[in-house]
């Protein structure tokens, strides 16, 4: 896929974006992930500010039809104001602060390819990565599988095994199964198609940590092949210069 015929896809979709939402005209195309196979489309990907941060976001690179996006904020590491005045300013991090996956495209390991490339930018800009409290159950557990490692101890942490059950389902078991069920509103249930269970499943599913922040364990999470398939720029190069994608999260 080209540039010209990735930007003139996304283009083409700003119509229906903007019945969804209104700032949908200052998104903007920064990439394209290659996808293995001729059945498969490629991905485009955008960057697009929302109030209080910055959505990466995902297209399907045949029909533009939007796959999800990732919730960003960038963190200053040191809040200004305790700053010494001879120190020059440290290094904000990017913050992922939630992930949706559309609905009918959940269970198809979307999830751990808009971490991965998110985590790739952040490398490749030399800039820490980070993440808000946790609460969606999937999420925790493609961060869980990626290798960041839950902050802890911490207020409201709750210790909870998770696993797939059928229909994209999402099984949650916990010992406290009554605090566990209390921490979810009905509508957080419906959208992420929770179930709670009285007994562990068998196999037992993965343990994680809900509202917990998270932490890479190591500075080498990036997928290799993310790496190679994920291109920046008009001229859709492999990411090699970080300043010009820093410009991405500010």
């Amino acid at each position: 896929m080209t540039w010209s015929s990735a930007s003139s896809l996304f283009d083409s979709t700003l119509d229906a974006r903007l019945k969804f939402d209104h700032r949908a005209h200052k998104s903007r195309l920064v990439g394209l992930y290659e996808t293995e196979g001729s059945q498969n489309s490629d991905i485009l990907v955008a960057i697009q500010p929302v109030a209080g941060g910055r959505h990466l976001q995902f297209y399907d690179g045949n029909s533009g039809e939007a796959l999800g996006h990732v919730g960003l904020t960038l963190t200053p590491s040191v809040t200004p104001s305790v700053m010494p005045p001879t120190k020059n300013p440290p290094t904000s991090s990017s913050t992922l602060t939630g992930m949706l996956v559309s609905s009918n495209k959940r269970g198809s390991r979307y999830s751990e390819i808009f971490v991965n490339i998110w985590l790739l930018i952040c490398e490749k800009a030399e800039i820490p990565t980070s993440t808000s409290r946790i609460r969606k159950p999937l999420l925790a557990l493609t961060l869980t599988r990626l290798g960041f490692t839950p902050i802890l101890p911490g207020k409201g942490i709750e210790t909870v095994e998770v696993s797939r059950g059928s229909d994209s389902t999402v099984l949650l078991y916990s010992p406290e199964s009554s605090r566990l069920r209390s921490g979810f509103n009905p509508t957080e249930i419906k959208s992420q198609n929770i179930i709670f269970i009285d007994d562990p499943t068998n196999p037992r599913g993965k343990i994680i940590h809900l509202r917990a922040k998270y932490k890479p364990s190591s500075t080498d999470l990036v997928n290799n092949e993310i790496d190679s398939r994920l291109k920046i720029g008009s001229n859709l190069s492999p990411i090699n210069k970080p300043q010009s994608i820093k410009i991405l999260f500010k």
